[in-house]
């Protein structure tokens, strides 16, 4: 159970190994509680890799890597950071007066988006019936085929089959089993 003395009515988070709120933490899974200080008034903290922050309205907001030491941080805001949270890759700094400013977090590695390749393609689309098993095949002759993949199950929505168009294959087909 966790000591409810501890909040003091702001939210508790969990980061880093640590539950914390704008003004305690534990390390036990909340059965004790320690206070922290960044040197502001009340605020909000929030957590990213390996640092917590925590702002109170002054024109900084606090970091740190233990929830001991603090280190100033300026926001960047002409009016005082009152709330703060992550996204991603990103901290995210806002004023009462809805302000907002974004910075990396520091030794958090960008988020990068998958590698994208778009190549010519052949789509084969067809009808199916729930339980029914389709083969796709294959043939650079129109004579001789082999199978393409493992047979698809029929759902009674149609199927797709996706194949690229620099194959040797030219001829496709659909067989039931």
């Amino acid at each position: 159970p966790m000591a409810s003395s501890a909040n003091n009515g702001s939210p508790i988070q969990f980061g880093n190994g640590f539950f914390f709120t704008e003004r305690s933490y534990s390390k036990d899974r909340g059965l004790t509680w320690e206070s922290y200080y960044t040197g502001g008034s009340r605020g909000t903290a929030c957590v990213g890799p390996r640092l917590f922050y925590y702002s109170s309205g002054s024109l900084e907001s606090h970091v740190s890597s233990d929830l001991i030491a603090w280190t100033a941080v300026p926001s960047g805001l002409a009016s005082g950071v009152y709330y703060n949270a992550f996204c991603g890759d990103l901290y995210i700094a806002a004023s009462s007066q809805g302000h907002i400013v974004t910075s990396p977090v520091v030794g958090a590695p960008p988020l990068a988006a998958p590698p994208v390749t778009i190549a010519p393609a052949i789509e084969l689309t067809w009808p199916s019936v729930i339980g029914r098993q389709y083969q796709v095949k294959g043939s650079n002759n129109n004579t001789m085929w082999t199978d393409i993949g493992l047979p698809l199950l029929g759902n009674g929505s149609p199927l797709k089959f996706t194949a690229p168009a620099n194959e040797t294959r030219k001829f496709f087909r659909v067989e039931t089993r």
